[in-house]
């Protein structure tokens, strides 16, 4: 059995409020949690309206379903008009 935890720091587009970035934050969650059953919260930043990082959590029987799990959570950072994609690591117990 593999775990692997993804930690991704996001830049969220202009947010007039902290309001306003945990919606945005929150549609993301529940997306991954929903497309990819992983567990998902927001790690740190939780006061700062234009950054946000978030842990991701999967259990896998091989490590290469994880790593190919976590790209392709990483795709939709890239690819999403919300938010860019800073930085992640991948690691894998």
């Amino acid at each position: 059995m593999k775990i692997g935890l993804l930690r991704v720091r996001l830049l969220i587009s202009p947010c007039p409020s902290l309001k306003a970035k945990r919606s945005i934050v929150k549609r993301y969650i529940n997306r991954l949690r929903r497309e990819f059953n992983v567990s998902v919260a927001e790690i740190d930043n939780h006061n700062q309206r234009h950054i946000c990082c978030l842990g991701i959590v999967a259990i896998y029987r091989l490590s290469k379903n994880v790593e190919h799990t976590f790209r392709r959570i990483v795709e939709i950072f890239e690819y999403s008009p919300d938010v860019q994609l800073q930085d992640y690591i991948i690691e894998i117990i």
